[in-house]
């Protein structure tokens, strides 16, 4: 096993102790569906990884955009291969069914006009990526036509997008509009950038961040979500990574 699974929990600088109930808003762990594992055996491994982690519960969320045009019942199959081999594996975990879908004016109006894209089943929350390139007055416009016909938004790893990056001010209007943030785990150790990174703690620092999620797309996610945690824990508290890791992922997953 790998070494930094054999005693992730013991005292170190940064206290980090897992939550009761641990969500994983975002991560891609469906066998052969998108960019994620390609094998059911290397799903199993990634999310044996999470368990033994802590974590109570994943949302599996695969892309939906033009890259990966994933059909529902490509990804329904996906996940009911993989819950059937966690449960035969006696593996102590929740696989949730989401999407990561992202931001076009097709998709927008595919979740106007009333397609399934949920975050989870019981989520009244829509998993959103906005793509680098897209203008302030597009995200706005689209946002609010979301949100006029009822659905809500959490915004993925707002701070690896270059828009952001140039002013969070933007992140700070969206929240004004109950719009949440969900940053990535290799945002906070470095993996996605100095800008990321940078823009990752700046959004923590103004209280405009409601998950920390591994948005793992391999085993080596699960090491950068353990690392960030320990990071943010020491940074800003139990209380704070409690709310990313718990508190808030809960109630946006409807769990």
């Amino acid at each position: 096993m790998i070494n930094w699974l054999t005693k992730p929990f013991k005292k170190n600088s940064s206290n980090f102790l897992p939550p009761e109930v641990w969500v994983d808003l975002h991560a891609h762990i469906l066998p052969g569906v998108d960019d994620g594992p390609k094998t059911l055996d290397e799903s199993l491994e990634v999310v044996e990884t999470a368990a033994k982690m802590g974590i109570t519960h994943i949302v599996a969320t695969p892309h939906f955009s033009d890259l990966f045009p994933n059909a529902p019942e490509r990804k329904e199959s996906a996940l009911a291969l993989l819950r059937s081999s966690v449960k035969k594996n006696n593996i102590n975990i929740k696989i949730l069914s989401g999407w990561e879908v992202s931001f076009t004016d097709i998709h927008v109006n595919q979740i106007r006009f009333g397609e399934n894209l949920r975050l989870t089943e019981n989520s009244k929350y829509t998993l959103l990526e906005l793509p680098n390139g897209v203008n302030k007055k597009a995200v706005m416009e689209g946002i609010f036509s979301l949100m006029v016909s009822g659905t809500k938004i959490i915004i993925a790893h707002p701070e690896r997008n270059s828009l952001v990056q140039q002013d969070i001010g933007l992140v700070k209007e969206l929240c004004l509009r109950d719009v949440k943030m969900q940053i990535d785990a290799e945002s906070i150790v470095g993996i996605n950038g100095h800008e990321a990174k940078e823009t990752a703690f700046e959004l923590l620092k103004n209280d405009k961040v409601h998950a920390l999620s591994s948005d793992a797309h391999s085993l080596v996610g699960y090491k950068h979500y353990l690392d960030a945690c320990k990071i943010i824990n020491k940074n800003f508290g139990k209380n704070i990574i409690d709310f990313l890791l718990s508190e808030q992922p809960t109630l946006i997953a409807g769990i």
